[in-house]
């Protein structure tokens, strides 16, 4: 059972990391977005790598995945909408 919640864990993390490639835009303090997600998902699982109890890890798993799902869901319709307006003109900074 351990083995299986590890393995969990570790396929969560991989995700977050493929799925994070995506976001390319800067933050409020200029740092790149993707960058900001896997410092924010390592500092998550750092905090939860020692818990002892499987039922917190599994809730906190199935949290994460439901979370990468709505994020990716949420962004793949954006990319939909920004693709059916057409090319935008390029901002000026």
């Amino acid at each position: 059972r351990i083995l299986t919640t590890r393995r969990e864990a570790i396929s969560l993390y991989r995700e977050i990391w493929r799925y994070s490639a995506l976001f390319l835009w800067h933050d409020e303090r200029g740092r790149l977005f993707r960058d900001v997600i896997r410092t924010s998902a390592r500092e998550e699982f750092e905090a939860a790598r020692f818990e002892p109890d499987p039922e917190i890890i599994n809730k906190l798993i199935i949290t994460g995945r439901d979370c990468v799902q709505r994020t990716m869901e949420a962004f793949a319709a954006r990319a939909k909408r920004l693709e059916a307006e057409g090319p935008q003109p390029p901002l000026r900074q």
